[in-house]
């Protein structure tokens, strides 16, 4: 029965975010002038929501193991930066100046401490992996949902390339065979995704090297992708 309930939790969750924002561009309707301001504004407000649950996860990681904390900390770095491109860019383009595109990009950033900050005041005791993973899901669907009722046709509009990225789950050199296959099969189902959307190109991680050595770890991925 747990199963079953957390399985139910995860799709209520990621359908929810997903209707609040096909719901919201009904709803709300713009000029066409101003739609590209729409997305940014929007992207803002999902980032934050997005950031407060991952600020919560990097807190809790480094509270548990430091060593993990930093590199956690290094890939959301490297991360936070496409996500304030998809805030900076329709709003800039939107007719907003670099003021207040970069004060609404800073509004989204301050929230992933904001989140530390709360996990340790108020929810250290409180946030476990169950409760964090049905926030993600539900900022999925809204981040989902706004790609597919906004982005992508802005993207469209101006147009600009679409590209798709495949699960971060890929691992080409695995030592398990099903892994390697399974691997497969995600880029396939990718690319097929990416045809729907009329994207010219998918993103693959290809995975880590395992107890491999690089160069061996490469040469079981490039046969793997045979």
């Amino acid at each position: 029965y747990k199963l079953f309930y957390a399985i139910i939790a995860s799709i209520s969750a990621f359908l929810i975010g997903f209707m609040i924002i096909y719901l919201m561009h009904e709803k709300v309707r713009v000029e066409e002038s101003k739609s590209l301001y729409r997305v940014g504004i929007i992207s803002m407000i999902l980032l934050i929501l997005h950031n407060i649950p991952e600020g919560a996860i990097v807190f809790l990681t480094s509270y548990k193991n430091i060593r993990l904390g930093f590199k956690l900390i290094l890939s959301i770095i490297l991360h936070n930066i496409p996500e304030g491109i998809i805030i900076a860019v329709p709003l800039f383009y939107s007719g907003k100046s670099r003021g207040s595109t970069l004060f609404h990009t800073l509004i989204a950033s301050l929230s992933e401490p904001l989140g530390a900050l709360l996990a340790f005041i108020l929810f250290k005791n409180l946030l476990d992996d169950t409760l964090l993973s049905v926030i993600l899901l539900f900022v999925s669907g809204l981040m989902i949902s706004l790609s597919i009722n906004d982005i992508y046709k802005e993207a469209k509009k101006y147009n600009i390339a679409l590209s798709v990225h495949a699960p971060y789950f890929i691992s080409l050199a695995s030592e398990e065979e099903e892994k390697r296959q399974n691997s497969i099969r995600y880029i396939i189902n990718t690319l097929k995704v990416a045809k729907n959307m009329g994207a010219t190109r998918i993103v693959v991680h290809p995975g880590g090297t395992g107890k491999r050595d690089r160069k061996e770890a490469f040469l079981l991925a490039m046969d793997t992708m045979k």
